[in-house]
């Protein structure tokens, strides 16, 4: 589940060695507690497992990715090859079955009894077999989907959707089949069995063995037949990601014409992306086309926009990347980055706004892609957006201030490691005009006034400000309305009398 932002494969600072390991015991563990669960018949046993599930996958993903499962480990291995190598899905695999059959043993000699696997009371092999794939399938699409679509480990909650997955399947199929889904639980449990009480107790073990890998099968098809697929080379290479927030459903008082014009932008934004089957090296290739021509800017260097591109659509765009953790193992931090977009005259009086609680303003044409919390970040995407037509902004707003805060209390630019904001003409492609990007990070600050635009001349004029303030938690970008309309002003003063600005309160 925990993949490298840069590359989508498992993180190459972790010796191979400590992820067969981890796989190992993360199996171990989870063998022992199922036993050790089942021993007391109690009607607990589904939440028990659940649980040792989800705390292992928070525990060991960044290690091995929290695999535990051979059948996962298929399924991964199918549907992305660029997450795991065919050796090391094999290495995985004996990881976990070493794991399964140490767990099994050190159960027995805790408690002197065996997990027996066999159809309980008068249920069949066939319907054994039915409920153990339907539910290896449901356990295996959940993990993809979590592994796959987005960025993996950016929600704090994907533990417990793969947890909750094995405490459903438990309650509902525990009765039936004892819930195995998972072929190294099923071969170490298995062994000990028939070391102990002879063939008679393996009289089902092909069933157990090979039904988790059937449903592994199944939830790839399932996989790729429901969209998730679909864009799988996209997910892993950064792709339109950043686009797909648009799609949201909108607000009851939204009309279908708004949405209409929504989905419209969309679809010109990423028509020039190479299909997804084909995206790998083709979106790097089509990544540095677009910034052939882009210009990088230098903080308060002002940028005159060619008159060709004020009835394009445009979008301005934020991206970043937060720290990597210093010590192996540690949780990589997540920032809820969000990206607004202010409203000035001339007289420097706000007009309004678009963020990500008030996501369009229809009278100028200006919208917001959509709140967006990322734990990774993306190398070739933007992680938020705001979408608009220069030519169609009412004549009474003089200027659009981009700016991007850190809402949530404990969290700092401190975390971030690099921040790219650019502007991008999607009519032509997504062809960027310029871009500004900021490495070096003021610690304590959580609120950043990054660039602007403003009429001058007939056209518009882009500029980086990058100012950088402490603000309450909690705060909006309307704390800094006294700042922005300072910076409106001085936007007005003749090219060699402006100065940088010195906001209030700035670090």
């Amino acid at each position: 589940i925990c993949y490298s932002a840069a590359s989508g494969a498992m993180k190459d600072e972790v010796p191979l060695l400590s992820r067969y390991v981890a796989e190992a015991l993360g199996t171990l563990v989870l063998v022992f507690m199922l036993g050790c669960s089942a021993h007391t018949e109690s009607v607990a046993v589904s939440l028990s497992v659940g649980s040792v599930l989800t705390a292992l996958i928070y525990g060991l993903c960044p290690v091995s990715g929290g695999h535990f499962n051979p059948a996962v480990t298929l399924s991964l291995y199918l549907a992305d090859r660029t997450k795991i190598s065919l050796c090391n899905a094999f290495g995985y695999m004996v990881s976990q079955a070493v794991g399964g059959l140490l767990g099994a043993y050190i159960y027995f000699h805790a408690i002197g009894r065996t997990l027996l696997l066999r159809p309980i009371g008068l249920y069949s092999d066939n319907q054994v077999a039915a409920v153990e794939v339907i539910y290896s399938t449901a356990l295996c699409y959940v993990f993809l989907n979590v592994a796959l679509c987005g960025v993996p480990g950016s929600s704090p909650h994907y533990g417990f959707a793969i947890g909750a997955s094995v405490t459903a399947a438990a309650i509902a199929v525990g009765p039936v089949s004892g819930c195995s889904l998972n072929p190294a639980v099923a071969s170490g449990s298995l062994f000990i069995a028939w070391g102990l009480h002879g063939s008679v107790v393996v009289d089902h073990a092909v069933l157990y063995l090979s039904t988790p890998f059937l449903g592994s099968l199944l939830a790839l098809i399932l996989f790729f037949l429901a969209g998730g697929g679909a864009v799988l080379e996209v997910a892993a290479e950064g792709g339109h990601r950043g686009y797909e927030p648009m799609l949201r459903p909108l607000a009851a008082e939204d009309s279908s014409l708004v949405k209409g014009q929504l989905e419209a932008r969309l679809r010109a934004a990423t028509a020039s992306m190479p299909p997804a089957t084909a995206y790998g090296a083709a979106a790097e290739s089509s990544h540095a086309k677009a910034q052939m021509n882009s210009l990088r800017v230098l903080k308060h260097a002002p940028v005159m926009l060619s008159s060709h591109v004020l009835d394009h659509d445009l979008f301005f765009a934020c991206r970043w990347r937060v720290r990597t953790p210093e010590r192996r193992g540690d949780p990589v931090p997540l920032c809820d980055i969000d990206l607004s977009c202010a409203k000035f005259n001339k007289a420097g009086e706000h007009m309004g706004g678009v963020y990500f609680a008030q996501a369009k303003d229809s009278e100028n044409g200006i919208y917001h892609s959509g709140d967006e919390i990322i734990g990774e970040g993306m190398k070739t995407d933007d992680n938020e957006l705001i979408l608009f037509e220069l030519s169609k902004i009412k004549s009474s707003v003089f200027a659009l201030i981009f700016i991007v805060g850190i809402y949530d209390e404990g969290q700092k630019f401190g975390d971030v490691s690099e921040l790219c904001a650019r502007l991008v003409d999607s009519s032509m492609g997504n062809q960027e005009i310029c871009r500004y990007e900021k490495k070096d990070f003021l610690p304590q600050a959580n609120s950043l006034v990054a660039a602007m635009l403003y009429r001058e001349g007939g056209t518009w004029v882009f500029k980086a400000v990058d100012e950088s303030f402490a603000l309450p938690p909690h705060s909006s970008y309307r704390k800094l309305l006294p700042e922005m309309g300072e910076l409106c002003r001085k936007a007005q003063l003749p090219r060699a009398a402006q100065q940088p600005a010195s906001p209030m309160g700035s670090l």
